[in-house]
């Protein structure tokens, strides 16, 4: 709540994923503050993310695995491209759709 230095870096990165529509990475609708806190307003995302997955079944099948990767790459590398660096790539962080599509979030 009171850095200033996180809610400039929350927001400025923020509005740059808000301005991508890549099928890999959750869209970004609005951005905000409340009570001083910075928020962001995001698609809802049916699906579960890796870690719980992992948890609940173990490890991937080694094709489900290659195709989780390749889906966060490609989204990870759109952010590349936008200028945002993640920070913080971990299963937690990545969600796969009930359709299987994978979203860095």
């Amino acid at each position: 709540r009171e850095s200033t230095e996180f809610k400039t870096r929350f927001t400025r990165e923020g509005r740059a994923l808000a301005a991508m529509n890549h099928a890999n990475i959750v869209q970004i609708y609005f951005i905000g503050e409340f009570e001083g806190r910075p928020y962001l307003a995001m698609e809802f995302l049916d699906g579960d993310d890796i870690g719980d997955l992992l948890k609940a079944h173990g490890p991937l099948h080694p094709g489900d695995a290659a195709e989780v990767i390749r889906q966060s790459a490609t989204g990870l590398a759109e952010t590349q491209r936008a200028g945002v660096v993640h920070r913080d790539v971990k299963p937690s962080n990545l969600l796969v759709t009930r359709s299987g599509v994978v979203k860095v979030t």
